[in-house]
C-alpha cells in the first residue's frame, strides 16, 4: 500500500488544532488527541506535546544525546602543573563532576574562570547543562596546560594528537547545540507565520487565544536567561584561555615553518571551528529570543488586548524583556 505524502507544518499544526469552537472550555487539547509527532515534515528538538503550566526543559538538556570526549590522563606532568587537581577529575562515570582546582594570580584567567564557577553554581541551572559545561571548562583548561604549559616546543606531536582530541570532542558538543537552535530558530518562524494566520480567523478572540496558545505549548521552548549568559560567558572563557593564544602562537609558527604539518593544520582548523561554532550559537539564541518578542508582542498582545479578564498565560513570556 503507498504511503501518504508528508504534510506541511501549517498543515500538521492545523490538524493539531481541531478544538470545537462551540466548547465554551478553556482547557487544551490533551495529549492523547494530538496526531502523530511523525507526520511533521522535520523533528526539530523542541518538545510535540504541550506540557503541565508551561514547565519547558531548559534548552540545553537536549543536547545530552551528544556525546562528550571521557577525558583520562596518566601523565604526572599534567597534575604537576596544577598543585591542587581534583582526584579522578578526569575518570568516567562521574556523577558530580568539578572544575578542576588550579592556582592562579590575579589577571582575566583567574576573573573569568571564577564568573563561570559562579554562574554554573546557580541552583536554577539544570544539572545535566551544570554537567556538560563543567566537561566544557575542564576540557579548556586542559587544553591550557598541554597547549601552553607542560612542554617548551609549541605543538609538538604528543601535544597535538592530544589536543586535536580533545577538542573534536567539544566541536561534537558544540555542533550538536548549534543544530538544536537552528532547529529552534526555524520552529518559531513557522509559528511566527502560524499564528499570524490564526489572528486574522473569524472567532472570538478567546478561541483564537487558546488555539494561538496551543500552538506555542506545542512546538516551543521557553528561553533562558541563565543558558544564553552561561554561553556567553564560556565564549570568553575559552578565548581567553585558549583561541587567542593559540592563533598568535600559530601565526608566528606558521612563518617559521618550511612544510606544512598536517596534525597542526587538523587542530587549528579544529580551534577556529570551535570558536566560531560558539559565535554561531550566541547569534543563533539571540535570534530565537527576539522571535518569541516578536510572537510576544504582535501575535499575543493584540490578542489579549481584546479580553476581559485577561488571561494569565503572559507569563510565559516572563523571561523576555
Amino acid at each position: 500500500m503507498r504511503s501518504s505524502p508528508p504534510i506541511t507544518l501549517p498543515e500538521a499544526i492545523r490538524t493539531q488544532l481541531r478544538i470545537d469552537s462551540d466548547s465554551d472550555s478553556d482547557e487544551t487539547p490533551s495529549p492523547e488527541s494530538q496526531p502523530p509527532t511523525e507526520n511533521l515534515p522535520s523533528e526539530p528538538s523542541v518538545p510535540t506535546e504541550p506540557e503541565p503550566n508551561l514547565d519547558f526543559t531548559d534548552l540545553f538538556f537536549a543536547a545530552d544525546e551528544v556525546d562528550m570526549p571521557v577525558l583520562t590522563t596518566e601523565d604526572d606532568t599534567f597534575h604537576d602543573a596544577f598543585n591542587e587537581i581534583v582526584p579522578g577529575q578526569f575518570q568516567a562515570q562521574r556523577s558530580e563532576p568539578q572544575i578542576v582546582s588550579i592556582r592562579l594570580g590575579p589577571g582575566p584567567q583567574k576573573k573569568i574562570l571564577d564568573e563561570m564557577k559562579e554562574t554554573l553554581a546557580d541552583p536554577n541551572l539544570r544539572a545535566a547543562t551544570r554537567h556538560r559545561f563543567i566537561e566544557l571548562v575542564n576540557s579548556a583548561i586542559y587544553l591550557d596546560n598541554i597547549l601552553f604549559r607542560r612542554n617548551s616546543e609549541f605543538l609538538g606531536v604528543e601535544d597535538t594528537t592530544e589536543g586535536q582530541q580533545i577538542v573534536e570532542g567539544m566541536m561534537r558538543y558544540l555542533g550538536g547545540i548549534e543544530d538544536m537552535l537552528v532547529d529552534l530558530r526555524e520552529v518559531a518562524g513557522h509559528v511566527d507565520y502560524m499564528l499570524g494566520l490564526l489572528m486574522d480567523e473569524d472567532e472570538t478572540a478567546h478561541i483564537r487565544f487558546r488555539r494561538m496558545k496551543c500552538v506555542v505549548q506545542a512546538q516551543l521552548k521557553k528561553p533562558r536567561r541563565l543558558e544564553q549568559t552561561l554561553l556567553g560567558q564560556y565564549a570568553d572563557f575559552f578565548e581567553e584561555w585558549v583561541y587567542t593564544r593559540f592563533v598568535r602562537l600559530r601565526d608566528e609558527q606558521i612563518q617559521t615553518e618550511e612544510l606544512a604539518c598536517p596534525p597542526r593544520l587538523r587542530l587549528t582548523m579544529y580551534l577556529r571551528g570551535v570558536w566560531g561554532c560558539l559565535s554561531r550559537c550566541i547569534d543563533h539564541y539571540a535570534e530565537y529570543r527576539e522571535t518569541l518578542i516578536k510572537i510576544k508582542e504582535q501575535r499575543f498582545e493584540p490578542i489579549m488586548a481584546q479580553m476581559i479578564p485577561l488571561p494569565d498565560d503572559e507569563q510565559w513570556f516572563g523571561d523576555c524583556p
